[in-house]
């Protein structure tokens, strides 16, 4: 893009004095003149669709009503700056952060992360919040529940053991006697 530059100064001509040649406008100063100015003019963007090449820098630039950078899922945008404002979709639900094959890296929260649903590694969580409290201060160890997996009693049967007394060298005596009822 080329700027104007006035060739010609016509108003210096007219303090010339009578005679002198250089007061004389002839059509090659008017050529000349115009010239630059068509080059100004075909050299700058149109207020209406601008279209540019190359790198653009464009200094405190705000933008207002739809904007589209890029016209192709090959185009890339870069911030180099950080971004000072909540970043939020035209409509609930509607958008995604990044897609199957093209996955952010890591994800930084400060703060409350509200999700509806919670997938780790392809698998869905859903274990309500509530269960997962359940967990928050449990002592038990990786051992210890393993123990529990693959208990079959059921919870009538668990419940007859709560409240017992009975030691451990006692509990083995019951074991292997096959009581009847009278």
């Amino acid at each position: 893009m080329s700027d104007y530059v006035k060739i010609t100064d016509f108003a210096s001509k007219d303090t010339l004095p009578t005679g002198d040649a250089d007061k004389i406008i002839r059509g090659s100063d008017f050529e000349d003149e115009f010239d630059a100015i068509e080059t100004a003019i075909a050299t700058k963007a149109d207020t209406a669709n601008p279209t540019f090449t190359g790198t653009v820098t464009l200094a405190g630039l705000s933008v207002t009503g739809n904007t589209t950078l890029g016209d192709a899922d090959t185009d890339t945008v870069t911030f180099t700056a950080d971004i000072a404002s909540s970043l939020v979709p035209s409509s609930d639900g509607a958008y995604s952060l990044g897609a199957t094959g093209a996955e952010w890296n890591n994800l930084f929260v400060t703060g409350t992360a509200n999700v509806d649903v919670l997938n780790l590694n392809g698998t869905d969580i859903t274990s309500t919040a509530a269960e997962i409290n359940l967990l928050d201060g449990a002592t038990l160890s990786t051992a210890e529940l393993n123990l529990l997996d693959g208990v079959t009693a059921t919870t009538a049967e668990l419940n007859i053991v709560d409240g017992l007394t009975a030691t451990t060298t006692e509990l083995n005596i019951l074991d292997g006697l096959t009581a009847t009822t009278a």
